[in-house]
């Protein structure tokens, strides 16, 4: 073989051959399945082949790999991986996302509510937070992306409302003049319909959802989520991860089985790269409505929320009690302080003329009120001081 050996001639005239001494033995055939491989010059019987170093030098690079002139420069040509190279191409960017991104350029913070339990009230925070955020004059939009599961419709109480579309993309259902939802329940013809999808169809949803519709300049798009780490929150990832999400809010019910999911969904943010605004812990405490006795219906074994946060190192959002006030503000598509001073109206009867205001600053004193207005309080706080 010459000192360019890599099987010339087939390997028929290497008798003659000077270099014969210093070839590996390697044949044509064995030579091009080594050529670009990881193996390829560190093999024993390479040592001594006079073409080591081009077989050393024959591994794809990453920077190569992946490129437009990954299989196509010269030195290519030849090589055995080339077909790998040139079907390595980087695919293109989705189009859509620069729709997406578009379409939420005036959103000022983008919140999605998770936790990776069902049931712990991840729809219930996210309606009140809404109201809540409302009242203070901010401009709210809701997102509903828990897509076999839609909550938001009932609880705002717009069940029957309908989607608009026009020019500008599609309207979400307007609450009041400060919140905007959308929802999968307003687009289903038959609302008590399960619904069952496979990620992909979820996915389209989800993105046909984030570049269709028009919020128009908001202050928060809370994203209401389903629980754990599934296709829901992958997309989330994927078509809004262009843009910055200011920090997720988690939520937990005190007892450790909750618990241990919520270290999970820690994990998906952290992994993600999303932001923890803090966990807030719902269902804290129960305040009885006779003797005001406040007891911890589900006691916490390993410290709770707030062990959890001291723990991770994360900000504690506060305590939500059990109310069966909450649970009918929910019910009805209403503010919890709105539900509140309707059952004292409806206790005493017909009010005085004058005394509305003082039963308003009386109850705004109620345990879950004052819980809500510290939750909110840090939230913004947090942002605020992220900014």
């Amino acid at each position: 073989m010459s000192s360019g050996c890599g099987g010339c001639e087939n390997n028929k005239n290497c008798g003659g051959c000077k270099n014969r001494q210093n070839c590996g033995g390697c044949t044509k055939q064995e030579n091009e399945k080594c050529f670009g491989s990881e193996q390829a010059g560190n093999l024993d019987k390479c040592k001594d082949c006079p073409n080591r170093e081009k077989c050393l030098n024959s591994k794809k690079k990453e920077e190569c790999f992946g490129s437009e002139q990954a299989g196509k420069l010269d030195k290519c040509k030849n090589c055995p991986n080339r077909d790998k190279c040139l079907n390595s191409k980087k695919k293109e960017r989705d189009p859509d996302l620069d729709e997406i991104q578009l379409r939420l350029k005036d959103v000022k913070n983008i919140i999605p509510i998770l936790s990776g339990k069902g049931g712990v009230g991840k729809s219930t925070v996210t309606s009140q937070l809404a109201f809540y955020l409302a009242s203070k004059g901010y401009q709210v939009g809701v997102l509903d992306l828990d897509v076999t599961g839609p909550s938001q419709p009932k609880m705002f109480n717009v069940e029957v409302m309908t989607v608009h579309e026009t020019f500008l993309g599609w309207d979400p259902v307007y609450v009041n003049e400060n919140i905007g939802v959308m929802s999968i329940g307003f687009v289903m013809q038959d609302r008590d319909s399960a619904v069952i999808w496979r990620g992909p169809r979820k996915s389209g949803l989800i993105k046909q959802f984030l570049k269709s519709v028009n919020w128009g300049e908001i202050d928060y798009l809370l994203i209401d989520t389903p629980p754990g780490t599934s296709d829901e929150h992958l997309s989330i990832i994927q078509y809004i991860g262009s843009l910055k999400i200011d920090g997720a809010i988690l939520v937990s019910t005190p007892q450790e089985v909750s618990l241990m999911d919520v270290r999970r969904e820690i994990g998906f943010c952290q992994k993600s790269g999303i932001d923890i605004l803090g966990i807030v812990e719902n269902m804290s405490y129960f305040v009885c409505p006779k003797c005001n006795f406040k007891s911890q219906i589900f006691k916490p074994t390993t410290g709770g929320v707030r062990s959890l946060c001291k723990e991770e190192s994360l900000e504690f959002l506060g305590e939500i009690p059990i109310d069966i006030s909450l649970r009918k503000a929910c019910d009805k598509g209403v503010p919890y302080l709105t539900e509140l001073i309707n059952e004292t109206k409806e206790k005493k009867g017909e009010e005085k003329k004058g005394e509305e205001k003082n039963e308003k600053e009386s109850l705004e004193k109620h345990p879950g009120i004052v819980a809500f207005d510290l939750f909110t309080s840090k939230v913004l706080e947090i942002l605020k001081n992220k900014k």
